[in-house]
């Protein structure tokens, strides 16, 4: 955890010791001075409080998770977006990993959302100068997405929410540090980074400092190597190499252009289709749809069929994730060929196509299925 995101873990544990000696009104005083001190950007941005109202910020246009508990390993329960009030029933909570989080209510559901997506309503826009947070230190070689709620962070082509998205990088990516801190028109600090032959902008908010990446040891003996079989070359070991093109059987190519067909479409919680998905519900619709019978339950899904390695993927298969918005089993898409599998990724996204092998994906990589 970034100690200069949220509260960071050290001054946290200073607050609880502060407000046990200083009570109520002592701890409203660190807490603010917490919060400003993990805001990126020059402006002063008030804490919510219990009873009142809040409002949904520094998204970069995401939704956020509404979670049945005050942690990331609670289920998601409904989301917010940027600029949403809601109310404010009670917090702030710290979870184990010390992150904060606050219970609040909105017209359909209660549930708990991180506290740096939160800020009070009708806030004032700048703080008294003797209120002012110290600057946050700036990243410096390299750093790494951070404090995304297992979400990738977009990088655009300019230092604005509006730009262009051309990439996005998943959590804990390593990035080299080009340019920044920059601040927009809206005082969001950003850095421009560059990985995997990108170049772009992302969200201070979303970064922390990170070592530089080892670089690989060099062998001692250099030797020729035969060259694998194709039916070898995607094995665990080789996950960053594009695999040979597989042929998919009748059922594979069945459920590749069914799945195809929807890419675009939006993200539901819940959604089943035909125009509107969460993840084993696209596989669900996508798969009865082809002339296979499967459960809308994710367990279910992945007992619907044999297990097969990474290296015997085809077209249509399976594929299955854990520790992506909540622990254990949690996300599944559809194997299309050449290391790509298209499912749908969440509220921001849709429907999409992915690397399976990306430092993300294949971090999370669980298993795979063949209906047939």
């Amino acid at each position: 955890m970034n100690s200069y995101i949220y509260y960071g873990g050290a001054n946290l544990n200073l607050s609880t010791r502060l407000a046990r000696t200083l009570g109520a009104a002592g701890l409203s005083l660190v807490f603010l001075f917490g919060i400003m001190a993990a805001n990126p950007s020059s402006t002063f941005a008030a804490p919510p409080i219990a009873g009142a109202k809040a409002v949904v910020t520094n998204t970069d246009g995401d939704s956020i998770r509404i979670r049945e508990g005050a942690g990331t390993g609670y289920d998601k329960i409904a989301a917010a977006n940027e600029g949403d009030v809601v109310g404010v029933v009670d917090g702030p909570v710290t979870d184990s990993a010390g992150v904060a989080w606050y219970k609040i209510q909105t017209s359909s559901t209660t549930g708990w959302m991180m506290a740096a997506y939160l800020a009070a309503k009708d806030a004032p826009a700048a703080a008294p100068a003797a209120q002012q947070a110290p600057a946050r230190p700036a990243i410096t070689g390299y750093a790494r997405v951070a404090n995304s709620d297992g979400d990738p962070v977009r990088m655009r082509a300019s230092a604005a929410r509006d730009g262009a998205i051309l990439a996005k990088f998943g959590p804990n990516s390593t990035l080299a540090v080009q340019e920044g801190p920059v601040t927009d028109s809206e005082g969001i600090a950003w850095y421009r980074l560059s990985a995997e032959g990108q170049s772009g902008w992302m969200m201070a908010e979303f970064l922390a400092q990170a070592n530089a990446p080892a670089a690989p040891a060099a062998p001692a003996e250099p030797a020729a190597q035969p060259a694998a079989p194709a039916e070898q070359a995607r094995t665990g070991s080789a996950r960053g190499e594009e695999p040979p093109a597989a042929e998919a059987s009748s059922l594979g190519s069945n459920i590749v252009s069914r799945a195809m067909s929807k890419v675009g479409s939006r993200y539901r919680f819940g959604g089943t289709g035909p125009s509107s998905f969460d993840c084993s519900g696209f596989v669900y619709y996508v798969v009865n749809n082809s002339g296979f019978r499967i459960s809308r339950d994710m367990a279910a899904q992945l007992a619907a069929g044999r297990r097969i390695s990474s290296d015997e993927l085809q077209p249509g298969d399976l594929v299955f994730f854990v520790n992506t918005y909540k622990r254990g089993l949690s996300h599944a898409g559809i194997y299309i060929g050449n290391g790509k599998f298209v499912h749908a990724e969440n509220e921001s996204t849709g429907v999409l196509v992915s690397q399976l092998w990306s430092a993300y994906w294949s971090s999370h990589y669980y298993a795979s299925v063949r209906l047939r």
